[in-house]
C-alpha cells in the first residue's frame, strides 16, 4: 500500500492522520501557509496509553510529507512474513 492513500483521514485541526499498525501518522501544514510541512509518526504504548514521538521531519508539501511518513512507519513494521521487502 504504497503512501497508505485510502488510510489518511482529516483531523479537526487541520492535520491528516493515518493509523499503520501501532503507528500514528500525523502531518500538519504550517499555520501561515508558508515553509516546510511538518509530518510525524508516533507510536501508541499500550492499548489506550499515550502516544511515543519515534520519528519526524519537515518537506515542502502535504503530499512528500504524507510519503514519508508512511516509509517510516512501514520501516518501523518492520519486514513481512516469509520475504524481504521490496525496495522502493
Amino acid at each position: 500500500m504504497p503512501g497508505h492513500q485510502d488510510a489518511w483521514r482529516s483531523e479537526a485541526d487541520g492535520s491528516v492522520a493515518a493509523y499503520v499498525g501501532a503507528f500514528r501518522l500525523v502531518v500538519r501544514r504550517p499555520g501561515d501557509a508558508r515553509g516546510p510541512v511538518r509530518f510525524m509518526v508516533l507510536r501508541r504504548e499500550g492499548g489506550d496509553g499515550p502516544h511515543a514521538l519515534v520519528g519526524s521531519g519537515t518537506e515542502p508539501d502535504v503530499r512528500t510529507a504524507m510519503n514519508k511518513a508512511a516509509r517510516m512507519a512501514d520501516r518501523l513494521v518492520g519486514p513481512p512474513q516469509g520475504g524481504m521487502r521490496r525496495a522502493v
